[in-house]
Protein backbone atom coordinates (compact mmCIF):
# COMPACT_ATOMS: atom_id res chain seq x y z
CA UNK A 1 0.00 0.00 0.00
CA UNK A 2 1.31 3.37 -1.15
CA UNK A 3 0.07 6.73 0.36
CA UNK A 4 -0.14 10.30 -1.87
CA UNK A 5 -0.22 13.78 -0.08
CA UNK A 6 -2.21 16.35 -1.66
CA UNK A 7 -2.54 19.74 -1.00
CA UNK A 8 -4.57 22.61 -2.85
CA UNK A 9 -2.57 25.54 -3.31
CA UNK A 10 -2.50 28.25 -6.58
CA UNK A 11 -1.68 27.62 -10.41
CA UNK A 12 -0.33 23.79 -11.26
CA UNK A 13 -0.17 20.54 -10.45
CA UNK A 14 3.13 18.54 -9.31
CA UNK A 15 4.49 14.99 -8.75
CA UNK A 16 7.12 13.63 -6.34
CA UNK A 17 8.47 10.55 -6.33
CA UNK A 18 9.47 8.49 -3.53
CA UNK A 19 13.08 7.71 -3.09
CA UNK A 20 13.28 4.11 -3.09
CA UNK A 21 12.79 3.65 -6.34
CA UNK A 22 12.32 6.46 -8.88
CA UNK A 23 9.83 5.78 -11.46
CA UNK A 24 8.25 9.33 -12.64
CA UNK A 25 11.44 10.62 -14.59
CA UNK A 26 10.66 7.46 -16.96
CA UNK A 27 7.00 8.29 -17.11
CA UNK A 28 7.05 11.45 -17.61
CA UNK A 29 10.49 11.43 -19.46
CA UNK A 30 12.23 13.77 -17.31
CA UNK A 31 15.92 14.32 -16.11
CA UNK A 32 16.87 13.07 -12.81
CA UNK A 33 20.01 14.76 -12.13
CA UNK A 34 18.05 17.20 -9.86
CA UNK A 35 15.26 16.28 -7.57
CA UNK A 36 13.51 16.31 -3.96
CA UNK A 37 16.60 15.22 -2.48
CA UNK A 38 18.45 18.16 -4.06
CA UNK A 39 16.08 20.35 -2.91
CA UNK A 40 16.25 19.24 0.83
CA UNK A 41 19.90 18.62 0.89
CA UNK A 42 20.43 22.32 -0.30
CA UNK A 43 22.08 21.59 -3.48
CA UNK A 44 19.00 22.81 -5.85
CA UNK A 45 15.88 24.71 -5.05
CA UNK A 46 11.95 24.07 -6.54
CA UNK A 47 13.34 25.52 -10.31
CA UNK A 48 14.71 22.27 -10.53
CA UNK A 49 10.72 20.79 -11.03
CA UNK A 50 10.20 19.97 -15.11
CA UNK A 51 7.34 20.96 -16.84
CA UNK A 52 5.64 17.96 -18.36
CA UNK A 53 5.20 17.59 -22.49
CA UNK A 54 1.87 17.58 -23.57
CA UNK A 55 0.23 18.05 -20.20
CA UNK A 56 -0.69 21.37 -19.27
CA UNK A 57 0.33 22.91 -15.63
CA UNK A 58 2.13 19.71 -14.50
CA UNK A 59 5.27 19.97 -13.38
CA UNK A 60 6.98 16.90 -11.57
CA UNK A 61 10.18 16.98 -9.22
CA UNK A 62 11.86 13.55 -9.37
CA UNK A 63 13.43 12.03 -6.68
CA UNK A 64 17.21 13.20 -7.22
CA UNK A 65 20.11 11.00 -6.55
CA UNK A 66 18.92 8.72 -4.39
CA UNK A 67 19.96 9.45 -0.32
CA UNK A 68 21.56 6.97 1.85
CA UNK A 69 19.26 7.51 4.29
CA UNK A 70 15.79 9.15 2.22
CA UNK A 71 13.89 9.14 6.34
CA UNK A 72 16.05 11.69 7.58
CA UNK A 73 15.80 13.73 4.72
CA UNK A 74 12.11 13.99 4.94
CA UNK A 75 11.77 14.47 8.52
CA UNK A 76 14.33 17.92 7.89
CA UNK A 77 12.28 21.23 8.48
CA UNK A 78 13.44 22.16 4.99
CA UNK A 79 10.89 19.37 4.03
CA UNK A 80 7.75 21.21 5.64
CA UNK A 81 9.57 24.97 4.09
CA UNK A 82 9.21 23.40 0.74
CA UNK A 83 5.99 22.21 0.77
CA UNK A 84 4.75 25.52 2.23
CA UNK A 85 6.78 26.68 -0.79
CA UNK A 86 4.92 24.62 -3.26
CA UNK A 87 1.60 25.28 -1.85
CA UNK A 88 1.72 28.55 -2.74
CA UNK A 89 2.85 27.95 -6.32
CA UNK A 90 0.53 24.49 -7.40
CA UNK A 91 -3.01 24.05 -7.00
CA UNK A 92 -2.33 20.61 -6.08
CA UNK A 93 0.91 18.58 -4.72
CA UNK A 94 0.71 14.55 -5.05
CA UNK A 95 4.06 12.97 -2.97
CA UNK A 96 4.05 9.69 -3.85
CA UNK A 97 5.58 7.65 -1.14
CA UNK A 98 7.02 3.80 -0.78
CA UNK A 99 4.63 1.45 0.98
CA UNK A 100 3.51 2.38 4.05
CA UNK A 101 3.40 -1.11 5.25
CA UNK A 102 7.09 -1.71 4.53
CA UNK A 103 8.88 1.98 5.49
CA UNK A 104 8.14 5.00 7.65
CA UNK A 105 8.61 7.31 4.97
CA UNK A 106 4.92 7.98 4.35
CA UNK A 107 3.92 8.20 8.15
CA UNK A 108 6.86 11.17 7.94
CA UNK A 109 5.07 12.62 4.76
CA UNK A 110 1.75 12.26 5.95
CA UNK A 111 2.20 14.38 8.96
CA UNK A 112 3.66 17.40 7.07
CA UNK A 113 1.21 17.20 4.23
CA UNK A 114 -1.85 16.86 6.40
CA UNK A 115 -3.97 15.21 3.99
CA UNK A 116 -3.46 11.47 2.56
CA UNK A 117 -4.79 9.69 -0.47
CA UNK A 118 -4.19 5.88 0.22
CA UNK A 119 -3.73 3.76 -2.25
CA UNK A 120 -4.25 -0.31 -2.74
CA UNK A 121 -3.36 -2.87 -5.61
CA UNK A 122 -6.16 -4.72 -6.12
CA UNK A 123 -5.63 -8.99 -5.18
CA UNK A 124 -2.38 -7.80 -3.08
CA UNK A 125 -2.90 -5.59 -0.42
CA UNK A 126 -4.06 -7.05 2.28
CA UNK A 127 -7.16 -5.86 4.45
CA UNK A 128 -5.12 -5.91 7.67
CA UNK A 129 -2.21 -4.02 6.24
CA UNK A 130 -4.99 -1.35 5.25
CA UNK A 131 -6.41 -1.12 8.54
CA UNK A 132 -2.50 -0.66 10.48
CA UNK A 133 -1.86 2.34 7.74
CA UNK A 134 -5.56 4.04 8.27
CA UNK A 135 -4.03 3.66 12.02
CA UNK A 136 -0.81 5.25 11.46
CA UNK A 137 -1.63 7.69 9.28
CA UNK A 138 -3.92 8.50 11.73
CA UNK A 139 -1.85 9.03 14.62
CA UNK A 140 0.23 10.86 12.38
CA UNK A 141 -2.30 13.64 12.78
CA UNK A 142 -3.43 13.45 9.20
CA UNK A 143 -6.78 12.90 7.28
CA UNK A 144 -7.65 10.58 5.01
CA UNK A 145 -9.29 12.27 2.01
CA UNK A 146 -9.79 9.22 -0.23
CA UNK A 147 -9.00 6.10 -1.75
CA UNK A 148 -7.90 4.42 -4.57
CA UNK A 149 -7.28 0.41 -5.55
CA UNK A 150 -5.07 0.05 -8.68
CA UNK A 151 -3.84 -2.94 -10.80
CA UNK A 152 -0.48 -1.58 -11.69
Amino acid sequence: MQTGSASAPRSGSRAVRDFRAPRQQGIFNIADRFGLSSVLSGRADLSVAAPVAGITGLAVLPAGPVPPNPLELLSRPNFAALLAKAQSEFDVILIDTPPACDYADAQSVAFRAGDVMLVSKRDTTRVEDTERTVKEISDASARIVGTLMNSY
